[in-house]
């Protein structure tokens, strides 16, 4: 029988990969929305990637210390809970930009690589 050792951070590690590839699907969901205009898909998958956002953010930010400009960006984005039917499309595109930012700064903070390990 092979030792094992447990990390620490194990689950938390666990669960962020899942939401980091479920974000990964529900964004490349979202941009094809996008591209073929269809708002009420893409309203019903923006929800999804919400919750997921939302997840992931909470759950690494007590951990890791993230680039407080994007920080900043979740926390406003994240207090923006009515959207107008005219700004809708460039509010789904700001949060598929601020994903990718993010994606740049779990890549920075060597969690993506973590992820990929496991």
């Amino acid at each position: 029988m092979v030792d094992t050792q447990t990390v620490k951070q194990s689950p938390i590690l666990t669960r962020s990969t899942e939401l980091y590839m479920g974000l990964c699907r529900i964004s490349a969901t979202m941009q094809t929305q996008l591209n073929y205009n269809n708002m009420p898909e893409l309203r019903e998958s923006f929800k999804d990637f919400r919750y997921a956002m939302y997840e992931l953010y909470y759950l690494l930010i007590d951990l890791y210390e993230f680039d407080p400009k994007l920080k900043v960006n979740i926390d406003k984005w994240s207090m923006i809970n009515k959207i107008p039917v005219k700004k809708e499309r460039d509010f789904y595109i700001e949060s598929l930009n601020i994903f990718k930012s993010m994606k740049v700064e779990l890549n920075r903070l060597s969690i993506i690589s973590i992820m990929e390990d496991y």
